[in-house]
């Protein structure tokens, strides 16, 4: 019936990026997947998992060269008894979260097939192919509607910077992780999308650019954004590859209270949604160069329930390298903090964790809620106000907050 490659384009695709007058991406009629089985028996628990530490460490050291086909490699891990894992490494440029999920999803259910001694069931490839992606992109590139828009999102927002001297002296780009915790919140901020009519990922995004604005004395400024640009066709969603775009966020103070705020946020998203295909690239370009993004938001949707009987994905043991001085990564349970500690070390990062937590559980009080007010975790304000030499005017707390920190 035809190998996982020959359906899906993305897994015979490879980049070209010079030999030609733009890069290409190159899809051939066959690419064999590159693959291994390795067994790991009669190691105790401890040992297994190391194992699998170091397998995962190796495969990130071991980088794709971007021409020759497929950018995916598969590897069987044989333990005791029925224990096994299936390994994916795979480069980002080919796909995103949903495509891996979905993929991981296929695999699985054709090796159930297999084993049981079934016959895979008939593919039936949908009427879009990655190849529609491209021309949106290509589509919008030629539209001057889209490049007047990023370029007056860039013209009237300032780039967010996190505040100088919160990076480790030492320059190193080694990442840290935080977690921020929302289940307990979950409910309270699903109230507040409800009651504003947005759906709860602008509420977490109304969430961040408030944070950014207590470290920011700019008035107006951008961060980035990852947008979804699938194909809007039928079967579009069981095409696999990379369908994301980072974007400025353009976001301006003045909101009152978190209703208001929230729904200013949705209402930017809402307008930005037809220019989301224009690549960053070129706001890039246009803007002089200059790389315009610090800090990235992205929202994941939660993973679809069918998938969690065949993937366990808090056992999940990537360590994504981070492409921001501070990445933030978004769901209905968490939040997910990665930051280059070149830029924000780890006191600071736990620091902007705490900012988050506090200002989402203003946000969880009620829809009426001070967003104008500077809020700051547990015992920061206490330590801020009373400073080396005590107390010090009440005033001070008015002012951003990175300043209180930097004094």
């Amino acid at each position: 019936r035809g190998g996982v490659d020959t359906r899906l384009d993305v897994l015979r695709a490879s980049i070209a990026l010079d030999g030609y007058s733009v890069p290409l991406q190159r899809v051939p009629a066959r690419a064999g997947i590159r693959g291994a089985v390795r067994a790991r028996r009669g190691l105790d628990e401890a040992v297994t998992q190391a194992a699998l530490r170091d397998f995962i460490a190796a495969e990130r050291a071991d980088v794709f060269d971007l021409v020759p086909p497929p950018l995916l490699r598969l590897a069987a891990l044989v333990g005791d008894g029925s224990d096994w894992w299936l390994a994916v490494t795979h480069c980002h440029a080919i796909t995103e979260g949903w495509s891996q999920q979905s993929l991981l999803v296929e695999l699985l259910g054709a090796y159930r097939r297999i084993r049981d001694g079934s016959e895979l069931e008939a593919y039936q490839p949908p009427a879009v192919r990655y190849a529609d992606f491209i021309a949106g992109e290509l589509e919008s590139l030629a539209s001057s509607d889209d490049r007047d828009y990023w370029q007056s999102i860039v013209h009237d927002h300032a780039p967010f910077t996190l505040p100088e001297g919160w990076g480790d002296r030492s320059g190193t780009r080694e990442g840290a992780l935080r977690r921020v915790p929302l289940d307990d919140l979950d409910s309270d901020l699903r109230t507040l999308a409800s009651t504003v009519g947005v759906p709860v990922k602008s509420v977490l995004l109304a969430a961040h650019v408030k944070v950014l604005s207590m470290l920011t004395e700019e008035p107006a400024f951008h961060t980035g954004l990852v947008c979804v640009v699938r194909p809007e066709a039928p079967g579009a969603d069981r095409v696999y590859g990379m369908h994301l775009n980072v974007l400025p966020f353009g976001f301006q103070r003045g909101a009152r209270t978190w209703r208001e705020l929230v729904a200013r946020v949705f209402a930017q998203e809402a307008e930005l949604l037809p220019h989301r295909r224009f690549p960053l690239p070129e706001i890039q370009r246009s803007a002089g160069g200059e790389r315009l993004l610090e800090v990235g938001f992205n929202y994941q949707e939660p993973v679809r329930a069918a998938h969690t009987d065949l993937v366990d994905v808090e056992a999940d043991l990537r360590q994504n390298a981070n492409e921001y001085a501070l990445g933030v990564t978004a769901s209905t349970t968490s939040l997910l903090l990665r930051s280059e500690r070149s830029r924000l070390n780890e006191s600071n990062l736990d620091r902007v964790a705490a900012m988050y937590r506090a200002v989402l559980v203003a946000m969880a009080a009620g829809p009426d809620g001070d967003a104008r007010a500077t809020y700051l975790p547990t015992g920061e304000r206490e330590a801020l106000l009373a400073g080396p030499g005590g107390p010090v005017p009440e005033q001070v707390a008015a002012t951003c907050v990175h300043r209180s920190f930097q004094d």
